[in-house]
C-alpha cells in the first residue's frame, strides 16, 4: 500500500532538515498544500515534535526569532532588505 503525501511529507522531515520549496518540489505539489499538510502533521505528531529554524535576512543577519509560518518572509523589518531565506523544518 503507498503512503499518504502526509505520510511522506513526516518520513521525509524526520530524516533530516528540508524548506517548504524543497518539500513542494520532491514531493510535487503547491506550496499551499505544503503548508496545510504541515500544519496537520504538526497537530498529529505523538511524542515527536516539529522544529524549525527561523529565517533569516541575507543582508544583515536579522533572526525572524517570533515568527510561526513555514514560508520565508517577504522583507526584513531591519534593513527592509527582500532577501531572505526560508525557515527550515525537521522532526525530533
Amino acid at each position: 500500500m503507498s503512503k499518504t503525501r502526509r505520510q511522506r511529507l513526516t518520513e521525509r522531515l524526520s530524516q533530516g532538515p528540508a524548506t517548504v520549496h524543497e518539500l513542494a518540489a520532491e514531493l510535487g505539489v503547491q506550496i499551499k498544500t505544503v503548508v496545510e499538510d504541515l500544519e496537520h502533521v504538526r497537530r498529529s505528531l505523538r511524542g515527536r515534535k516539529l522544529v524549525m529554524e527561523p529565517a533569516r535576512c541575507l543582508s544583515c543577519g536579522f533572526t525572524f526569532r517570533k515568527r510561526e509560518r513555514f514560508t520565508a518572509p517577504s522583507r526584513c523589518p531591519e534593513c527592509r532588505s527582500e532577501h531572505t531565506d526560508e525557515p527550515e523544518l525537521r522532526i525530533e
